[in-house]
């Protein structure tokens, strides 16, 4: 088990429109687990950022979110997304940018 506390600070920004820009500040306790069979499950509680491709199993959707609450995701063995949940309140990134 690997824990990570502390306070983030992330800046995204529309490389074609400079001016249009998020930050997403707060504090954050991060855990990552390796079960024996290889698999992983990390957890995110507090604030981050969460991507997602068209496709991948969340129940956030495909896109850039900024976070705040609990994210868990799960991994196989070789490093492929199978799982992500979460609860909390999210802002979808790039339709803010946008």
């Amino acid at each position: 088990v690997t824990v990570t506390a502390g306070r983030s600070t992330l800046r995204v920004t529309n490389l074609e429109e400079p001016s249009h820009r998020r930050i997403v500040t707060g504090p954050y306790v991060f855990t990552l687990l390796e079960r024996p069979d290889g698999s992983i499950r990390a957890d995110l509680v507090g604030t981050g950022i969460g991507f997602y491709f068209a496709g991948d199993p969340t129940d956030l959707g495909q896109g850039l979110w900024a976070l705040r609450g609990h994210a868990t995701e799960w991994y196989d063995a070789d490093g492929n997304l199978v799982n992500a949940r979460f609860r909390g309140h999210s802002t979808d990134l790039c339709a803010a940018l946008g």
